[in-house]
């Protein structure tokens, strides 16, 4: 300590009896003699008066006063609440930005597999050459019925089988069903609301133009349920699914996109489909990403004998 010397002179002062302290701040009229007659109670009252300023001074640099230690609590709760903070902002951030990333990668997985299985949308009835293309062509104006032309058979020619903005129904071989062969199974895609909005995918036997409760065989959550997702065109969310349907006009053939459901006649002339997965993702990160909106061509319907059908070839 600075002041550590100042507690010496009195030492000096018992020794020599008497003299002045200007290091300890006492000046010559505070000045007591030492005599042999002093009792130790004289010398002891000496002690204090001389010692007492040394040690007022050494309290004052070792201790805090009660408003320092009030305040000094107060900035170090400040501090701390400070700290909690930004520790409990960085770790919600963090699951933020994870679920922000799940949902992307849940809606662009979801709309490469829903292209997988569009793609080869295929109906039972044709698969092979069975169906005259004049047959095809007026059933697909008049959607009618189709029969084999070797059996009189009636056949099953309807690729998609249900059209909605939140639904669509397609026959399409995606699973290898032991003892079946190429025979297609009935594919739904679809919003379900049990448990919050999720899109879902499900796979069932063949039945006629899938109009029965084949097998279940595949029943997927393509995308966690989200109960803050409004129901399909409500609440702004977009539509899941819009039909690009082929017209003509004359010997001009083009497709237009239809909103909302086609009808039973025009799902026969539905060439292509749009999606729109990224309102899937939307409570999670609204920026665009290209790989949720697509748009994807029903082949066997781009194939030269439906073409044929939609008068889109002579």
């Amino acid at each position: 300590m600075r002041h550590a010397h100042l507690c010496r002179p009195f030492g000096d002062f018992l020794k020599y009896g008497r003299r002045t302290f200007p290091e300890s701040g006492l000046t010559n009229s505070r000045v007591v003699p030492i005599t042999r007659g002093m009792t130790a109670h004289s010398i002891d009252t000496i002690r204090m008066r001389v010692a007492s300023p040394c040690r007022a001074k050494l309290a004052r640099e070792r201790a805090f006063t009660m408003i320092e230690l009030v305040v000094g609590m107060i900035l170090l709760g400040i501090v701390a609440a400070i700290i909690v903070r930004g520790v409990t902002d960085g770790f919600g951030g963090y699951t933020d930005s994870k679920a922000q990333s799940d949902g992307m990668a849940e809606a662009a997985e979801a709309a490469d597999r829903f292209g997988t299985d569009l793609r080869v949308a295929r109906a039972e009835g044709r698969s092979g050459p069975i169906i005259s293309p004049s047959e095809l062509q007026d059933a697909i104006d008049t959607n009618g019925d189709v029969a084999d032309v070797a059996t009189g058979k009636l056949l099953d020619w309807r690729d998609i089988t249900e059209a909605t903005p939140s639904s669509i129904g397609f026959q399409a071989d995606v699973i290898d069903e032991p003892g079946v062969g190429a025979r297609p199974e009935c594919v739904r895609w679809f919003i379900a609301s049990s448990g919050g909005w999720s899109l879902r995918r499900q796979v069932r036997s063949y039945t006629a133009k899938c109009a029965g409760s084949g097998t279940l065989l595949e029943d997927d959550a393509m995308t966690d349920p989200n109960s803050a997702t409004p129901a399909p065109g409500a609440g702004g969310m977009p539509n899941l699914f819009t039909y690009v349907v082929s017209t003509t006009s004359g010997s001009n053939c083009s497709s237009n996109a239809v909103p909302g459901s086609p009808s039973a006649q025009a799902r026969n002339r539905v060439v292509s489909v749009r999606i729109n997965f990224q309102s899937l993702a939307i409570q999670h990160d609204s920026s665009a990403n290209a790989a949720l909106l697509d748009e994807i061509s029903i082949r066997s319907r781009t194939a030269s004998d439906y073409q044929f059908g939609l008068r889109c070839t002579a």
